[in-house]
């Protein structure tokens, strides 16, 4: 749903931008400098969780449930 979103965002946004702006091919840069800054942000703050169990993902994302997923003390 995300996807689509952006999609029908940028769509609107193509024609309103380019008419906006007296040389064309200023949107193209426009749009490629916005995804050279979320590249550069992506990979300095969303941290790696290849090879990570999904516990191990939980505890680097701050999920409480994680925590106590461990078997809780049986009554006598």
């Amino acid at each position: 749903m995300t996807n689509w979103a952006t999609g029908a965002i940028m769509t609107w946004a193509f024609p309103h931008i380019e008419d906006a702006l007296s040389n064309k091919a200023n949107v193209y840069w426009i749009f490629f400098s916005f995804c050279v800054i979320m590249f550069f942000w992506i990979w300095q703050m969303v941290p790696e969780t290849k090879g990570l169990t999904l516990e191990q993902i939980g505890e680097v994302f701050g999920d409480k449930t994680a925590d106590t997923t461990e078997a809780a003390p049986q009554k006598n």
